[in-house]
């Protein structure tokens, strides 16, 4: 790809200025570069011979080979100079650019290209190799500018250097994936934004009285307003310059009679940015020529109306504009290009300001870019289906577009249906699917108006934004950030230069509110929506003028708004109140009325509880309707109040996103009562396989926050509407996943889902899957399929549904999605159907500084009441090894506690008393028991890890010899075991668990921990079938293994075993047990 030196004429020599002045020209960014540790030899190539390197017409003015980064010249460096382009165009240009290179030579090794204007203000260092794929190179930027080289620029150019380490594609895209995306910059820009936001909240002045939260709030969004600012002065919007505050503040400086915050904060943010031209005071208009943005970021909020003389010191804010804002680039663009501080990662950064704390209690966490391209295209992919296209349009519709093929008429047919589309995130938090949503949408109406032959409107990001995209969230927090970012989007749109057209409100579209709780336990009735219907009209005709009111008419609009709204909500509360009422009287007359005896009835009790419970409906009925009477607006956030002309429709066509991840028991009591109240899937949300897990009820009730908002998003959806959630996989396979598995498995049709690895949500140890769901029954049979994947870029395969649940016939059935898990070709009874077996957990001493000691000798025990302990940690395939040792206080027949602690024991035991007696599991009886002890602890049993990376099981005697004693081994709560009549039918166990088909099976049903673990819970382990001649081995009855052991499958499986345990790395020991255990299941003697 390399073109000959022969076709290059030679540069000039470089001059070597310093780093710090920046790329002020072609020679310096040489210079640059060779400081750097590059290999600089600038050769210019003529433009006859540009062909060579993919470029087309008159795309560089100027093309210069500096060097190699490699001594085998793999990463060659080219500089493309370009004629009056804006330094926002370079990153289109270099995406175009990079595909037709990589279409021409997809062998090339890479290439590091700096693209500039003549003038060198600016230029883009892109980075263009070979990541693997098949359909485009991996592309990264680094952005430079003349005026100086700024400290996130510095940082990621110096790792560059990891060009001349790693050339092979799949090192070199971890490695730069690692090295230049803008995690690092992240992490060095929130620690210095949250520095930031704790001075500022300390050194407010006038805000007597305000609260340590309120004065965050007050700093955070000064700092927001800060950071828009920077934005819009990237874009050239601030009196025409991308320096406009630095300089500002230099004149504001200059006279000691004024301040920073009170002389140029406050008249930029209240006096011109809210403010239109005409009602400008002279002060503020000496500031430049600002644009008037309306939106509602620069109106003041309560906390400042109430402290009018707010301000701040200079010293504070002179130390956020140099330490912070002013060391990095900005950028107003959220394409993924990398090239500065962008939008998205304000997100990053508000979920950093969460704390570990805040953000596990709400299981808030930012959801990176590629994660949310990749459920946006799904999502979006399956909404497009219905209209008849075929897949080819589809993919060509959402990826690069050159095989669209599509009439005119068709695609006039789905710009109408784009128009009407109405996307919610219940859960919006700072608008990642709502920004990609916004873009795909942009991209895909572009294309068809082109196809169409219809113009494309020059506000369409903005008609998208007023049109098609709601969002919900409960943080006030999280819904300022959401509208920050989509009010950039949309200047993003707008042309350079301060005429812009101010920008909407949307507070209307995006709502704080908690979508899951709507006040006093609401639901909507189907008579409801008759009402809803009516007043939907005049609402959104409110809201069209609400969104582009502006200074006053604002006020008066969305006092219009929240009177409608106010008079809405009372119709249908009124409405409620009738109906409740109606039935009230209804079961109270029935009660009076006179049996055929002339007695009074006595009424049953499910109507008793009816009657209670609408008695209470109504009291809350009423107490809203006084509420009304005294407040100006609706309360909490209610779909039909809120957002009337999409639940007077039908509700949604898409509802996307990434809702909390909270475990039940981390919500408050009464926010999960009302929760269990409010959604069937925390009703009943275990799964007991038929009622052999019915003892687990426990696990079932571990219930995850997520699953809640499935059931949301299936109400707000209409029929043949689109869910795209991001899930804990957990979901799919946990026993509490039953009751959402059952939902989506009757009142919806899963067509994708889309499993992938642990650390793409940073504190967030989970694995993430994007289902994707249809409202409506699924279709009968086999003709409901869901495409299943483990990887983004997989293309997934195509399964029946029924044959997606581990039990076809059980709807609540846990979902395997692992290929390969062998589940159709093993049958028999199941071992938690067993009479014989029983899966047990290891004991649990609710206090192990009590009970274990690392040797023999410690705390003057003796050593006939010191057991061996065995760990999870210590058992692995064939083999076990118990270090620790537990002062054993149970018998060694029966397991049960001693009556009395001999003194050895008590003495050793005593200080610990008061906190033994205080565990959670103590429920009476001898201080000193240890929990789940019995005969069962001491028996023969085959053991196992709790987590592993496969099922590694190993078979142990009732009693063994430790260090010259013969004990009971005791299995701590880490193991889980199978007790056994005898050692040799736990020899059997072990070989059929670690056979390559039981470990299979349980590896496609267990929960996934972290790092490629996986949870082997005796419940899955339950869920295993038996080979029937194992089946009859294990029966109680005296003969059974007597019998069975005359089967030659069996009697060999045995001495396998045992000569495995003996020796584990027996040579062909594996592939045995397996020939043997597939015998069995095949019926093979």
């Amino acid at each position: 790809m390399t073109p000959s030196t022969a076709t290059l004429v030679r540069a000039s020599e470089p001059s070597s200025p310093p780093i710090e002045q920046g790329p002020a020209d072609r020679d310096a960014l040489c210079a640059l570069f060779e400081r750097l540790g590059y290999r600089v030899n600038p050769i210019a190539v003529p433009p006859e011979h540009q062909a060579a390197w993919a470029l087309e017409g008159e795309e560089v003015t100027r093309l210069t080979w500096i060097g190699s980064l490699t001594e085998r010249r793999g990463f060659q460096i080219l500089l493309a100079e370009r004629a009056n382009v804006a330094a926002e165009e370079h990153v289109a240009w270099m995406t175009r650019w990079a595909g037709r290179l990589w279409r021409a030579n997809r062998t090339f090794q890479g290439v590091l290209v700096c693209a500039g204007a003549e003038r060198w203000g600016e230029c883009l260092v892109s980075v263009v190799y070979p990541d693997g794929q098949v359909s485009r190179p991996g592309l990264r930027h680094v952005r430079l500018q003349a005026e100086a080289l700024r400290a996130d620029t510095v940082e990621r150019l110096k790792r560059l250097a990891v060009l001349r380490v790693d050339t092979s594609p799949g090192r070199l895209t971890r490695r730069l994936t690692d090295e230049l995306d803008l995690i690092h910059v992240t992490r060095a820009f929130y620690e210095r934004f949250k520095q930031a936001r704790d001075r500022v909240a300390e050194g407010w002045v006038g805000a007597e009285g305000a609260t340590p939260e309120e004065r965050r709030e007050l700093a955070l969004l000064t700092l927001s307003r800060l950071l828009f600012v920077y934005f819009l002065q990237r874009k050239g919007l601030l009196d025409g310059r991308e320096d406009f505050v630095r300089r500002a503040a230099q004149r504001v400086a200059l006279d000691p009679e004024r301040r920073l915050y009170r002389d140029l904060l406050k008249p930029l943010f209240f006096g011109l940015l809210n403010t239109p031209e005409p009602r400008r005071e002279a002060a503020a208009r000496r500031l430049g020529e600002v644009p008037y943005l309306n939106g509602g970021l620069f109106e003041p909020i309560a906390l400042e109306r109430e402290h009018p003389s707010l301000d701040l010191p200079d010293g504070i804010v002179r130390e956020v504009l140099h330490e912070l804002l002013e060391r990095y680039t900005f950028t107003i663009r959220e394409d993924g290009d990398g090239v500065g501080v962008d939008p998205e990662m304000l997100g990053r950064v508000f979920e950093g300001l969460m704390g570990e704390g805040e953000r596990g209690a709400s299981g808030t966490f930012f959801t990176p870019r590629e994660l949310v391209d990749t459920l946006v295209d799904q999502t979006l992919a399956e909404w497009l289906g219905p209209e008849g296209l075929r897949d080819v349009q589809v993919e060509a519709l959402l990826g690069e577009g050159e095989s669209l093929v599509m009439s005119p008429m068709e695609a006039r047919r789905l710009l109408v249906r784009l128009d009407d589309l109405a996307i919610l995130d219940p859960a919006c938090g700072s608008g990642a699917f709502l920004v990609g949503m916004l873009g795909r949408l942009e991209g895909l109406r572009r294309r068809l108006g082109w196809i169409a032959g219809e113009p494309v409107d020059a506000k369409l990001r903005r008609r998208i934004v007023c049109r098609n995209l709601y969002g919900v969230d409960v943080s006030p927090a999280a819904v300022r950030l959401c509208e920050l970012r989509l009010w950039l989007a949309i200047l993003d749109e707008a042309p350079g230069g301060v005429a812009i057209e101010p920008l909407p409100n949307l507070d209307h579209r995006v709502r704080q509110g908690d979508a899951l709780l709507e006040p006093g336990d609401w639901t909507t009735a189907p008579a409801d929506l008759e009402v809803v219907r009516e007043a939907a009209r005049e609402i959104e005709a409110i809201k069209g003028c609400y969104a582009a009111a502006s200074a006053s008419e604002k006020v008066y609009a969305r006092a219009a708004l929240q009177e409608a709204e106010r008079e809405l909500f009372s119709e249908l509360v009124d409405c409620q109140l009738r109906r409740v009422t109606a039935r009230i009287e209804q079961i109270e007359a029935a009660q009076e009325a006179p049996d055929l005896w002339g007695e009074r009835r006595s009424a049953p009790k499910g109507l008793r509880e009816e009657l209670k419970a609408l008695k209470r409906r109504a009291k809350e009925l009423r107490v809203s309707a006084r509420g009304i009477e005294r407040e100006e607006r609706s309360p909490g956030f209610l779909p039909p109040i809120h957002f009337p002309e999409v639940v007077a429709r039908g509700g949604f066509d898409v509802v996307i996103g990434n809702p909390p991840w909270v475990r039940l028991h981390a919500i408050p009591a009464a926010q999960r009562e009302r929760l269990k109240r409010r959604y069937r899937v925390m009703q009943a949300p275990s799964w007991t396989a038929g009622g052999m897990l019915r003892h687990l009820k426990g696990f079932g009730g571990q219930v995850d926050l997520s699953v809640c908002f499935v059931e949301r998003s299936l109400e707000l959806l209409r029929d043949g509407g689109v869910m795209g959630l991001w899930l804990p996989s957990k979901f799919m396979r946990a026993l509490y996943g039953g009751g959402v598995r059952r939902l989506l498995m009757t009142r919806a049709r899963p067509v994708r889902l889309t499993e992938l690895g642990e650390g793409l949500f940073a504190g967030a140890k989970t694995y993430p899957c994007a289902l994707v769901a249809v409202r409506g029954r699924p279709l009968p049979g086999p003709h409901q399929r869901v495409r299943v994947a483990v990887s983004a870029e997989d293309e997934g395969r195509e399964v029946p549904l029924e044959r997606l649940r581990w039990d076809a016939r059980d709807p609540g059935s846990p979902w395997v999605v692992a290929a390969g898990h062998g589940r159709a070709r093993l049958r028999g009874r199941r071992v938690g159907h067993h009479p014989g077996l029983r899966v047990c957990r290891g004991v649990m001493t609710g206090l192990n500084e009590a009970f274990i000691v690392a040797d023999d000798r410690a705390r003057g025990v003796s050593q006939e009441r010191l057991m061996p302990l065995l760990r999870g940690g210590q058992v692995s395939a064939w083999r076990w090894q118990a270090r620790d040792r537990i002062i054993w206080t149970h018998d060694e027949a029966e397991g049960a506690p001693l009556s009395e602690l001999p003194p050895s024991l008590h003495q050793a035991l005593s200080p610990y008393r008061a906190r033994l007696e205080r565990r959670s599991d103590f429920r009476g009886g001898p201080w000193w028991r240890i929990f789940r002890a019995g005969a069962h602890v001491l028996s023969p049993k085959v053991v196992w890890s709790d987590l592993g990376t496969q099922l590694e099981a190993v078979a142990i005697p009732g009693r063994a010899v430790v260090d010259g004693q013969e004990r009971p081994i005791i299995p701590l709560n880490t193991v889980y075991y199978i007790p056994t009549a005898t050692y040799e039918q736990a020899l059997v166990l072990a070989a059929w668990l670690n056979a390559t088909p039981a470990r299979e099976l349980v590896s496609g049903l267990a929960e996934r921990a972290a790092s490629g673990y996986r949870r082997f819970f005796s419940w899955v382990i339950a869920l295993l079938p038996l080979p029937d001649a194992l089946d009859r081995a294990l029966r109680p009855e005296v003969d059974a293994w007597a019998e069975a052991a005359r089967v030659p499958a069996v009697a060999e499986l045995l001495e396998v075993s045992r000569a495995l345990h003996e020796e584990p790395e027996l040579t062909g020991g594996q592939g045995e047990i397996d020939r043997l255990v597939g015998r069995l299941y095949g019926g093979g003697r």
